[in-house]
């Protein structure tokens, strides 16, 4: 294999990907660090995602963040754009929300559109001149889903000119098959648009406007109050508690919107293969989102979650992306890992058990597709935002089987759900 590199800085980066792609990794390793070595920026950020989640090589977070600064101080929007989202986290680096919002409004500046799109949900409500410049900025780059969250508040201000422009959004996002555009699109009766689509032009926005944006989402993501989980109307106290409205709405659109296309059909833990593996038992898709999937929006979601549930991040597992349409489920099943089944010992040893699982319920079945409790005589149906957490052990620390649980098939509709589960040791 010929070790030579094009000219051009995104072409020789993709031809890494796609020797990547092809198997062919020693070759793509040795690519990707001369191009660091070389001043690439881009190349040493990818790098530094490689070893931080142990892409190729086994996992080096010390050697990651020092490419990843080298990304950063080479002026690569990734780079800031990765730094947010481990501050944000406290992944491989301080848990500080000042500086992963910092972090994330550099990126923004520097072109990343999908970190313009997540300042945009992080504005207080009533900025909405903002946030429309934000997510029409990300829009007229190409981006499906700033395209779609801007349709839809176009959509919803109520003026005939507002509805039109809304109308022309939500078209191009379901054009560029958007999960929820193409719904509501088809709902609204909107042709389907075909050719190449000419986008508006990017505005230039100045830096006056990036420090008004920053100071606006430090003061309100600095000001949010602790959520707390609440108990009215539970059934049991296997049943932890729910929170109504974790997240707000438009936050639940971007996590679908971002991860729909990493979904695959959903395996469960079988006893008889000793591994993850199809089943007949579950038939709906699930995406589990890593280290490289990881941005801001995902570890404030992701510490939230943590924090409701009042389990540090270091004990969670990776969050899930579940997705059910209609006629799709998942049948009765517990969550811990059996420690009577040999096969699980070793999962049991290295990684601990599962204490409780946390799920943040994005977007809701019109009729069916509850989360079902038969042993509880309970079942429940999430609002777009809401968390609801459940002990899979009793209070001595032993498997519960009363957590029996089951995903129900959604009649009408379609249901995504962001799933976590938290152990009682580290993971990360």
């Amino acid at each position: 294999m010929d070790d030579r590199m094009s000219d051009a800085p995104d072409q020789q980066l993709n031809e890494i990907l796609r020797l990547d792609r092809d198997g062919q990794r020693a070759a793509a390793g040795r690519r990707l660090v001369r191009l660091a070595d070389d001043g690439m920026a881009q190349a040493d950020t990818m790098l530094a995602a490689w070893l931080l989640t142990g892409h190729h090589w086994p996992a080096d977070p010390a050697a990651g963040l020092v490419r990843l600064e080298r990304g950063a101080r080479g002026g690569d929007a990734s780079a800031y754009a990765c730094f947010a989202a481990l501050h944000a986290a406290g992944l491989h680096a301080t848990h500080d929300i000042g500086r992963a919002l910092q972090h994330l409004t550099t990126a923004a500046m520097l072109g990343s559109h999908r970190s313009s799109m997540q300042l945009a949900l992080l504005l207080p409500a009533g900025e909405t001149e903002l946030r429309a410049r934000l997510l029409f900025e990300a829009a007229t780059r190409g981006d499906q889903c700033a395209q779609y969250l801007l349709a839809t508040d176009l959509l919803s201000h109520g003026s005939d000119a507002a509805t039109r422009s809304g109308e022309q959004w939500l078209a191009i996002a379901a054009a560029a098959a958007h999960p929820r555009a193409r719904a509501l699109a088809a709902a609204r009766g909107l042709h389907a648009l075909r050719g190449e689509i000419a986008l508006p032009p990017t505005p230039a926005l100045p830096d006056v406007f990036w420090e008004d944006v920053y100071q606006k989402v430090a003061t309100a993501q600095s000001s949010r109050p602790q959520t707390a989980l609440g108990r009215d109307g539970l059934p049991d106290p296997l049943i932890v508690g729910t929170v109504q409205r974790l997240i707000p709405p438009e936050w639940c659109d971007y996590l679908i919107g971002m991860d729909a296309d990493l979904l695959a059909p959903a395996q469960v833990n079988d006893a008889a293969a000793g591994r993850e593996a199809r089943h007949a038992m579950r038939s709906n898709r699930c995406a589990a989102i890593g280290l490289g999937d990881l941005d801001c929006l995902h570890a404030l979601t992701w510490r939230r979650i943590c924090d409701a549930a009042g389990h540090a991040i270091s004990l969670s597992e990776w969050p899930n992306l579940l997705h059910y349409r209609s006629g799709e489920h998942y049948s009765d099943h517990v969550d811990y890992i059996d420690p009577d089944v040999p096969a699980f010992s070793g999962e049991l040893a290295s990684r601990g058990q599962r204490v409780m699982t946390a799920l943040l319920y994005l977007a809701s079945a019109e009729a069916g597709g509850r989360t079902d409790f038969p042993a509880l005589g309970w079942s429940f149906a999430g609002q777009p935002g809401e968390l609801l957490v459940f002990r899979n052990l009793d209070e001595s620390g032993r498997p519960e089987p009363r957590s029996l649980h089951a995903g129900r098939a959604p009649e009408v509709g379609e249901k995504w759900v962001l799933s976590v589960w938290l152990r009682d040791r580290a993971q990360h």
